[in-house]
């Protein structure tokens, strides 16, 4: 937990969906079991999420995600169908989007993890051409990404053990990628 995380429930995420979406107030609201470390999310009925930054932010945020990152994956991502403007009981921006059926992926629960490894693929070859980055470049990125993963894993390993599983592995990955 961060130190300046916000306090989301569901009355908070209930009153600011009724405030600014009444056409979605009725719907049934449920938090999404989840080891992320960004957002909050909440199923709204059965065709939406909310979604709401733990550090509240106004930087436009929602729609640089979804300008920069939608290009370059090979997968659907949830449609953004409405942003939430900041208030006093939330001061930052948040999101309503799309439910897209499915699980998180996890090591030891894949349908097809060569499906899942060749789609990753692709979006990192899709990115870094977009990037347009020599190999030293992306080896230099490999050591920030090591570096970054080293404190997730060191500010999670005691109290979110999802995130601190996840960030093992991928410290294993990076060690373990040819130079």
């Amino acid at each position: 937990m961060h130190a300046d995380q916000a306090d989301i429930d569901i009355p908070l995420v209930r009153e600011l969906v009724a405030v600014q979406f009444p056409q979605w107030a009725a719907l049934p609201l449920e938090p999404v079991d989840s080891s992320g470390v960004v957002n909050a999310i909440y199923r709204l009925g059965t065709d939406l999420s909310v979604r709401l930054p733990l550090r509240p932010s106004s930087a436009d945020i929602v729609q640089r995600e979804q300008a920069k990152l939608a290009a370059f994956l090979p997968v659907a991502i949830p449609s953004v169908e409405a942003i939430g403007s900041p208030t006093d009981a939330f001061p930052g921006e948040w999101s309503v989007h799309r439910w897209l059926a499915g699980t998180h992926p996890s090591p030891d629960a894949l349908a097809d993890p060569r499906r899942l490894a060749t789609d990753l693929a692709a979006f990192v070859d899709e990115f870094r051409t977009a990037l347009d980055v020599d190999d030293a470049t992306w080896l230099r990125g490999r050591g920030r990404v090591l570096s970054q993963i080293l404190i997730v894993w060191s500010y999670q390993k005691d109290t979110n053990p999802a995130v601190a599983n996840s960030a093992r592995h991928v410290i294993g990955e990076v060690l373990a990628a040819p130079r």
